[in-house]
């Protein structure tokens, strides 16, 4: 996929990062900051893209109801993952 990517003339960077959980390709979205953060804010900062607050983001919202044993424990991975990124992520 990467090399696809690349040959459609998009910039792209390939980061292999450590482990997370069973299931990596929710790193970003729900791992701590510190283990994505330094790849992924290095390499919009080479694409001269923000890599702080622009605006303030609105109050969590409060959990939906009812919800499946799956969608509470992702909304729960979101509300962890937004409070370790409301401390800031500056560069």
């Amino acid at each position: 996929m990467f090399e696809a990517y690349v040959a459609s003339g998009a910039p792209a960077q390939l980061q292999v990062l450590p482990p997370f959980g069973v299931e990596g390709h929710a790193e970003v979205a729900v791992g701590p900051v510190e283990l994505w953060w330094p790849s992924v804010g290095s390499f919009l900062s080479g694409l001269h893209l923000p890599t702080s607050m622009m605006v303030e983001l609105p109050a969590l919202a409060s959990i939906p109801n009812p919800l499946n044993a799956a969608c509470t424990m992702y909304f729960n991975y979101y509300v962890v993952a937004h409070r370790s990124q409301s401390v800031g992520m500056e560069c």
